[in-house]
């Protein structure tokens, strides 16, 4: 509430300065300048003060006892500023002539009503700067009787109908300030709670996405990417590769170290895999000890290179096991997609057959899909590898 009132008050100051400018032009012509020019630096004072305290009060939201100290203070300074605003009708030359001084009451009640959607936030604040402003003319009225009676009473009627109204407003201003700040409540936990659905869901997608085992992406998740790749491969006439590989005699690892043992070989073997592949390039594990690699955008010569590589890595990499070092080697099947001439189904199938020729052709070998790199149709099961000897 403090901060709300302060901002008004910031822009009720800014207003003021202009509304009594331009009274001070309106006033130049009836009030000598020895008296107006002290009245409007009177104004200036006043509203220079109630801002400085207005910006005090808005820095203050968090500090009780500050706020209530400038709340104290800036009831002092509205009630001085109202005083100066009221004290425009006891100005020489405004109380001798009728149209002038029914021209600055006039004013007077334009600034009281507007003071009331200004001041109304914080009690007190309203009441102090409307009876201030109020004063001059019930004493020049009422007291010593230099303007009409019925100006005294205009202005008791002013302050007591603006108390009013202003308890009714500030009412009013509250519920909506209420309900604007249930409804920012309800907003904030309404999309606290979808972003940890979002989140939670999020986080079932990638759970449902990757082995458990060795973090690489699932079957189902594979074959998604590959879908992708694939629609895309017909959109750009692009190409893209699979290998398929496989790790050698991996049953004899179970069988003499455990299957704990053989699940370590695997994440080793999946870790090791992944350092060769590009940040665009996927890996999955296809089933058991078989994985499956896409490659976006390759050559013939590149999806070559990249099989041998991971072949000549798992052949050198040993992993520890009971104390043990434990040496694998991987046989491969690879299939290069060409502007999708081949269903998905067809492909994977391609670099099933590939691997298994790797695996009935001796193990720890390179073999292409019949078809799909160039010169493999010659001799299908064995393949140049990159520098010119023959793949194993």
């Amino acid at each position: 509430m403090a901060h709300r009132l302060a901002r008004r008050l910031l822009m009720s100051t800014r207003s003021s300065f202009v509304g009594y400018g331009l009274q001070s032009l309106l006033l130049a012509e009836v009030v000598p300048g020895d008296y107006l020019w002290p009245w409007v630096a009177a104004m200036v004072f006043g509203e220079t003060v109630n801002g400085s305290l207005a910006r005090l009060l808005q820095r203050s939201v968090n500090q009780p006892s500050r706020r209530t100290r400038y709340s104290v203070l800036l009831l002092f300074g509205l009630s001085f500023t109202g005083i100066v605003w009221g004290s425009a009708v006891l100005l020489p030359g405004v109380r001798e002539s009728l149209n002038v001084l029914m021209l600055q009451e006039t004013i007077l009640a334009v600034i009281g009503v507007m003071s009331i959607q200004n001041l109304s936030f914080l009690p007190g604040c309203l009441a102090v700067f409307a009876v201030g402003m109020a004063t001059p003319t019930l004493w020049a009225s009422l007291v010593v009787h230099s303007i009409p009676p019925a100006l005294g009473f205009g202005a008791i009627a002013l302050v007591v109908v603006g108390q009013v109204y202003g308890w009714m407003t500030r009412k009013l201003v509250l519920e909506s300030i209420d309900a604007h700040i249930l409804n920012e409540q309800v907003t904030a936990s309404l999309q606290s709670s979808n972003q940890a659905l979002l989140e939670a869901l999020q986080a079932l997608d990638r759970l449902a996405s990757v082995d458990h085992l060795t973090q690489c992406l699932n079957r189902r998740a594979m074959v998604r990417e590959i879908e992708r790749e694939y629609a895309r491969c017909q959109r750009q006439h692009t190409t893209f590769g699979l290998i398929m590989l496989d790790l050698d005699h991996f049953k004899a690892i179970n069988d003499q170290f455990g299957h704990a043992a053989g699940d370590t070989v695997l994440m080793s073997t999946a870790s090791a895999l992944r350092r060769q592949l590009r940040p665009t390039d996927l890996l999955a594990r296809w089933g058991g000890e078989e994985f499956l690699c896409l490659l976006s955008q390759v050559d013939d010569e590149a999806l070559l290179q990249k099989a041998e590589s991971m072949r000549s890595l798992i052949e050198v990499t040993a992993t520890q096991v009971a104390g043990k070092a434990v040496c694998v080697t991987i046989s491969l099947g690879v299939v290069l997609a060409r502007s999708c001439d081949r269903s998905i189904e067809e492909l994977i199938d391609a670099a099933d057959r590939a691997l298994y020729m790797a695996k009935t052709g001796g193990r720890n070998r390179v073999c292409a899909a019949a078809g799909t790199l160039p010169g493999t149709d010659r001799e299908p099961g064995r393949l140049a590898a990159p520098d010119g000897s023959t793949a194993r």
